[in-house]
């Protein structure tokens, strides 16, 4: 019809604003890149082509921008009906929490790069700096699907290293500080020991803290200021953005085991942020 076709026009002359792998999108990360990762894309492959698709002015029409926008729409109705802050006094159960900022809860397989050992290794300039934005050779990547897709194959090894790894070859990847930001928290479940807390990163990864996934604090030494991080999988970690860390914050409770502490509880682990103020 006459306004989808205006929606789908419209969406070409702005190259579907945040869409990935346009033509004009290769120039972002550098042809070449995406050439080197082809061949390990083989468990991704699929995705790939829908991503193709979804772009595509000549795409099927489930795949145009106006399926999007309607998707995108029925989600924000959605969740503006639904969605509970943590600091709200209503308590709502991890399941229906996560069906708000995980409408799709079974989502599609990571790749197993734990257990990839490629031999070939090459350092292409990518970079992720401290506020969670991705680099490759001094330009910024903007495609957040494209970032969602690296980040899948995102391995942080023990000396501290990060590459991008697929069965044939890894690059290095220089971090300035977390691979990720965690933008979201909420909570689940009555306050206190047995409440589950949510955290959402910027690659859209959900993960609830607990013993598998603890949350720690870093203390400048000269500033005293804290660094509050959370494991997300593997050794990789998101860094909580202060509006995060100051919510978290007032979830904050006495320490069972020193009165001078605060900390908060998820998943019944208590979990030390900092000294008590006099």
């Amino acid at each position: 019809n006459e306004q989808g076709v205006a929606a789908c026009e419209d969406c070409r002359k702005r190259q579907l604003d945040h869409a990935v792998l346009t033509e004009d999108g290769f120039r972002d990360l550098g042809f070449h890149l995406f050439q080197r990762f082809a061949s390990g894309f083989s468990l991704l492959n699929n995705h790939v082509i829908i991503v193709c698709h979804e772009v595509s002015v000549f795409a099927p029409a489930q795949f145009r921008p106006r399926s999007k926008v309607h998707v995108r729409w029925t989600l924000g109705k959605m969740m503006a009906e639904r969605d509970v802050k943590s600091n709200e006094n209503t308590a709502i159960s991890l399941n229906d929490l996560l069906k708000v900022i995980a409408p799709d809860p079974s989502g599609r397989k990571l790749p197993p790069v734990e257990q990839w050992s490629p031999e070939r290794s090459a350092d292409i300039d990518m970079e992720i700096r401290a506020d969670g934005s991705w680099w490759h050779e001094g330009g910024r990547i903007n495609r957040k699907k494209l970032v969602k897709l690296f980040s899948t194959i995102l391995r942080k090894d023990a000396d501290g290293s990060h590459w991008l790894v697929t069965p044939y070859e890894k690059v290095v990847v220089h971090v300035d500080d977390a691979p990720f930001i965690a933008t979201r928290v909420d909570r689940a479940g009555e306050a206190g020991e047995d409440q589950k807390l949510a955290f959402v990163t910027n690659v859209g990864d959900v993960v609830i803290a607990g013993a598998d996934n603890p949350l720690r604090i870093e203390t400048d030494a000269e500033t005293l200021e804290p660094s509050p991080y959370l494991l997300v999988r593997g050794r990789l970690e998101a860094k909580l953005a202060r509006p995060v860390f100051y919510e978290l914050a007032g979830m904050a409770v006495t320490s069972p085991e020193d009165e001078g502490r605060l900390g908060v509880w998820s998943d019944g682990v208590f979990f030390d942020i900092g000294p008590a103020e006099d």
